[in-house]
């Protein structure tokens, strides 16, 4: 399986913005990426960033960001979707976002108890 990762840095937006960001991503953009061919789930998770403290109790931070997670089939499915299929709609998006939007690409490896 290869897994895509879009950050989305809040260092450029507040966290407000941020989140307004985050509900226009799983509104328009996630629906978009799961019809892609050899797309198998889509995620995202919320990422504050943590103090450690001697007591740990510094949990809270104004630190916010993003990250959207895309996984495909395998690679050949990952070429694709990039070569041939990514819209324009979806490019823009993308497009418009380059100060805060980075892409990373990468093979995941995942590891169980059992």
């Amino acid at each position: 399986m290869v897994k895509q990762v879009v950050n989305i840095a809040s260092n450029q937006m507040d966290s407000m913005d941020l989140m307004e960001y985050m509900d226009f991503f799983i509104k328009n953009v996630i629906p978009k990426i799961l019809l892609l061919p050899g797309v198998v789930k889509a995620d995202i998770t919320k990422l504050t960033q943590m103090a450690i403290t001697p007591d740990a109790r510094q949990m809270e931070s104004n630190n916010v960001s993003l990250q959207a997670q895309v996984y495909y089939e395998n690679e050949e499915a990952y070429q694709y979707i990039i070569s041939n299929v990514i819209d324009q709609e979806l490019t823009n998006i993308l497009l418009d976002g380059e100060k805060f939007i980075t892409l990373h690409t990468g093979y995941q490896y995942s590891f169980q108890k059992y």
